[in-house]
């Protein structure tokens, strides 16, 4: 049987969106925004917007440094798109529910196209801060699977994710971000519990896993998407090159001003991959 809370909370969510965000219709997508991003350049108009603390499911307590809990239901050019900036992450303690609820719910107001962005940390050659990966596979180290309890709520309980990053919605991204100046890289993301940072051993086995680079979220979202049959992109900044014996200390703080500098040429990328709404459909 499924999650009775997290099921719950999910279709209680989706009626609250509906409700708060009377403009609702036929969103295309929906992009989360990860910790420091901003969605300036997004958008061609604001219509509706609300707190993400205020679906149900969702903890009241104070959110990460650089996670504002907003939702914006917003036009990019013909295109209904819910913005939401800010998640919630499993290392906080609230369990997977409040991590995949916003996922859940856009999907019970019709939403089929989903982007994720987070921050992460380098680890292959060539991953240095500053630059954009385009998840194309991932490693889920979180020790859990949103799916877990789930079976009786996703259409298939066993669904397979090989391509849970859409090659469709990537090939978008990609030719929207060369009009912008952006080339994003194409690279495979470990999900990691936190919140403390990676140590080297850490690091060194996570590029034995192959894995290009290591965050905290995205995973436990685009698995939420696919089991209902939605499509998802990933996409990484990295900010830090991973944890190496003998170097410089990783500091955290630092990262919501260097996603919140870097964040418009990649919104601008977005607002014009969203705005081709026969491409979404």
């Amino acid at each position: 049987m499924p999650s009775p809370s997290t099921v719950e909370a999910a279709t209680k969510a989706a009626e609250k969106l509906k409700g708060a965000l009377p403009a609702l219709d036929s969103p295309v997508g929906m992009v989360q925004l990860g910790t420091g991003f901003t969605p300036e350049g997004l958008l061609d108009a604001e219509l509706d917007s609300m707190s993400l603390n205020d679906l149900p499911g969702m903890p009241s307590a104070p959110s990460p440094p650089g996670h504002p809990m907003q939702i914006t239901l917003g036009k990019c050019g013909d295109s209904q798109v819910l913005v939401v900036q800010g998640r919630r992450h499993l290392y906080e303690g609230f369990g997977m529910g409040p991590c995949i609820v916003p996922v859940w719910a856009a999907c019970l107001c019709g939403v089929r196209n989903f982007v994720f962005l987070a921050v992460g940390r380098g680890i292959q050659d060539g991953l240095k801060p500053g630059t954009w990966v385009l998840l194309t596979d991932y490693i889920n180290n979180l020790g859990t699977s949103p799916l877990s309890g789930h079976q009786g709520f996703v259409e298939d309980p066993f669904p397979d994710v090989s391509d849970v990053f859409s090659q469709e919605l990537n090939s978008g991204i990609v030719n929207a971000a060369s009009e912008c100046g952006l080339d994003p890289r194409l690279g495979t993301a470990q999900a990691n519990l936190g919140p403390e940072l990676e140590s080297p051993a850490e690091i060194a086995v996570a590029s034995r896993n192959g894995a290009d680079l290591v965050c905290a979220s995205i995973v436990p979202e685009a698995l939420a998407a696919a089991a209902m049959n939605a499509r998802a992109a990933g996409i990484v900044l990295i900010t830090h090159r991973a944890a190496q014996q003998k170097a410089r200390p990783i500091r955290f703080a630092e990262v919501p001003e260097e996603a919140r500098f870097l964040s418009p040429p990649i919104m601008r990328g977005l607002r014009l991959f969203l705005s081709d709404r026969e491409e979404l459909l």
